[in-house]
């Protein structure tokens, strides 16, 4: 009985991580719903094509190469049996469906609460672009309200202040590892941190009403410099002030 407990579980952590990983490469090359992978059947031939000819996928995938970067994600890469294959199939299956299962829509609120750094509301859902609207969480869980549990969220939870900063903090600092000098840092910009995989998105600090905005996190932080518009550049705070 417990080995069968065990299966399951592990069965479903696999579920779950093949999905996040289908929904964060939709959300990170700004893929609508349902729109990634369209070829994604030809793709599942090669591979299978791949495991009998070409064990650990050394056969050419130029013409497969967003169906190749999800196999990288996932580490089916380093598997060679069909029947992790077959789980990614019927995975991609359900995500063409426009059907939404549970496992993809609580998936989806937990991305987006991560995104946002805060819980999602109905009206957050309907605005986002990764995310269905509260009537198809209503039709799988009853209520919005039971979708947000499932989630793991109670509430109107948000990321705290602190862990906020200390994200932000920690991506500067790496981005600029190799910098000696504090003062030549290399501050991103907002587009910057919204295009990385690393770093707190830049509407989160706007939703932290203790932070209120990027620019602002960066003068908490220390850095104190600020964008200036009119080329690109970053200077101190106290040199924009001066040239208002």
């Amino acid at each position: 009985m417990k080995r069968e407990t065990a299966t399951i579980r592990r069965e479903i952590r696999e579920l779950d991580y093949i999905t996040e990983q289908i929904v964060r490469y939709e959300r990170e090359n700004n893929i609508g719903i349902g729109e990634a992978f369209d070829n994604y059947r030809e793709a599942l031939n090669w591979v299978y094509d791949a495991l009998e000819d070409e064990p650990n996928f050394r056969k050419d995938h130029t013409e497969h190469q967003e169906f190749f970067g999800l196999i990288m994600r996932t580490g089916l890469h380093k598997k060679d049996n069909k029947e992790d294959i077959w789980k990614l199939e019927k995975r991609l299956d359900e995500y063409k469906t426009h059907g939404y299962d549970e496992t993809e829509l609580i998936i989806r609120y937990q991305l987006e609460a991560e995104e946002l750094g805060k819980t999602p509301s109905a009206r957050d859902a309907r605005k986002s672009d990764h995310m269905p609207t509260e009537i198809s969480y209503n039709n799988s869980f009853e209520k919005w309200s039971t979708a947000k549990w499932r989630a793991g969220h109670e509430g109107h939870e948000k990321i705290g202040t602190e862990l906020l900063l200390e994200k932000l903090k920690d991506y500067i600092h790496n981005l600029n590892s190799e910098v000696e000098d504090i003062a030549d840092y290399n501050i991103p910009t907002g587009n910057d941190i919204d295009e990385s995989d690393n770093a707190p998105r830049e509407r989160t600090f706007r939703n932290d009403e203790d932070i209120g905005g990027y620019s602002e996190a960066l003068e908490i932080l220390g850095f104190q410099k600020l964008r200036e518009e009119e080329n690109g550049k970053w200077r101190a705070k106290d040199e924009v002030k001066t040239s208002d």
